[in-house]
């Protein structure tokens, strides 16, 4: 039968051969060291008494009810197989079984089908409903993007109406305030040589002649300054005051408002000469006094030029600035950061900001805390806050403010009660004053006179990017 005359070989016994080739295969490749492990981590489970769990869906489930029954069985292993893997065929005879033999089974089976017809019904209608709801926010849509269109094409119409009329009073408002800055610039000019003439007759000067010609008239023959009548002591007063209590803001340690303006002024001084200020000012009394001792240009603005629009515009050309002094009332205080974002256009890249309140009238500061948290400090950058204040300084402050808006300086009795006040102060305030040396500035005190705020704002993307090419091209003069 297996002799010469054998037929050819089939192709289902080229199957079977493919077939048992592909079983051998597939054993060679089997981890056998994993079913090593496998066997030990059984014989294992088995000596700790654990319990082994077979899970099997669908044909599977039988396959796992064979295997429980041989770990239990040959192994002796604690095998369990949960009831609801069962093969689909078992429990859907088991249902219809259970159908047939108990009433109560049936009427669930029929509640159930009835829950999920009514199920199906209300699916149905959710879909129809958002159906509908896609088509009213598509109308919807369409009259809401048509009303936008109108919008845009009537108000184009009323800009192109309009914008003749605003462009010719917006040119001649930034003519306007150009002949204003003009104005001013020559104003300044003119009260600094009066400032200097008048220091000069104070101080004794022998010359007392003021030429015309300084003052822009054009004159031939110069205006004769009298003398003072031998009797009369002003000079003598005015320099006596000046060298007991200084001239404001720079006062001494016998003037009352001195501990307030020692802080600010210690920063204003650290400033070099060319340096140029910007003076942003709520309309306190320090404000100007401050920009007086500063040596460089300034320039004193206030909260409404700088959020006006027109303002920025006009200024956007002109030179930056080096520091920024902010003589705040407490309102204007918990918005710093508002304002910052306003002014920063003004400022140079590494510019200072300084920050100056005068507690004047006495408010307490202490209730403010969380306004000056939200608003005070820059969300980026250093800041570094101080403050000043004592009992004895704010009660000085305080009589010193109240008495000094009683006095009229124009009249000789109103002189004579101012010189009073400070004769009264001025032990006081020297008092007050070594106090004050000895505290420490971080502190806040309980009866805080002025806070100082020195922020140095973060450098711009133009700096930085110019920052790091500077630092690439060294890196490459090293290599």
């Amino acid at each position: 039968m297996f002799g010469r005359n054998c037929p050819v070989p089939s192709p289902v016994t080229e199957h079977v051969a493919q077939f048992f080739e592909a079983i051998g295969r597939i054993s060679r490749e089997i981890d056998t060291a994993a079913i090593d492990r496998l066997a030990h981590e059984l014989a294992a489970l088995r000596e700790r008494h654990g319990r082994l769990f077979l899970l099997g869906v669908g044909g599977s489930a039988g396959n796992c009810s064979h295997a429980v029954n041989d770990f239990r069985k040959l192994c002796a292993v604690e095998a369990r197989q949960q009831q609801e893997q069962q093969s689909h065929r078992t429990r859907e005879a088991t249902k219809q079984r259970l159908l047939r033999e108990d009433p109560r089974e049936a009427v669930r089976q029929q509640t159930i089908d009835e829950l999920r017809t009514q199920a199906l019904t209300i699916e149905s209608r959710i879909r129809l409903t958002e159906i509908r709801l896609a088509r009213e926010n598509r109308t919807l849509g369409e009259g809401l993007s048509r009303l936008e269109e109108t919008y845009r094409s009537r108000r184009a119409a009323l800009e192109s109406e309009f914008e003749p009329a605003r462009g010719k009073y917006e040119s001649e408002l930034r003519r306007l305030c150009k002949e204003l800055a003009v104005l001013d610039a020559k104003r300044g000019d003119l009260e600094n040589n009066q400032n200097s003439r008048s220091d000069r007759q104070c101080g004794g000067s022998g010359d007392r002649e003021v030429s015309s010609t300084a003052l822009g008239v054009v004159d031939q023959d110069p205006v004769q300054i009298p003398r003072p009548v031998p009797r009369m002591r002003w000079p003598q007063l005015i320099r006596f005051y000046h060298r007991s209590f200084g001239r404001l803001p720079a006062t001494t340690r016998w003037h009352p408002y001195h501990t307030t303006l020692r802080p600010v002024l210690a920063a204003l001084r650290t400033a070099s000469e060319t340096a140029e200020l910007l003076v942003v000012s709520s309309g306190g009394p320090f404000g100007a006094l401050l920009s007086r001792e500063f040596p460089g240009r300034d320039l004193a603005v206030t909260q409404g030029m700088l959020a006006s629009e027109l303002y920025r515009q006009v200024s956007c050309s002109a030179a930056k600035f080096d520091l920024r002094l902010c003589d705040l009332a407490v309102d204007d205080l918990v918005n710093f950061r508002d304002l910052l974002g306003k002014v920063r256009p003004f400022m140079k890249d590494h510019g200072r900001i300084i920050v100056f309140h005068d507690n004047l009238a006495g408010r307490s500061l202490d209730e403010q805390t969380f306004e000056f948290t939200r608003g005070l400090f820059p969300l980026i950058g250093r800041s570094r806050i101080s403050f000043t204040g004592s009992y004895i300084g704010a009660l000085i402050i305080r009589g010193f403010a109240s008495r000094l808006t009683r006095h009229n300086l124009a009249r000789l009795e109103s002189n004579i009660a101012f010189a009073a006040t400070l004769a009264l102060c001025a032990p006081l305030a020297r008092f007050a004053s070594r106090i004050e040396e000895r505290q420490n500035p971080r502190r806040f005190p309980a009866h805080c006179t002025s806070m100082n705020n020195r922020d140095r704002p973060p450098l711009t993307s133009s700096t930085l990017h110019h920052l790091r090419m500077r630092s690439v091209c060294a890196g490459s003069a090293v290599f």
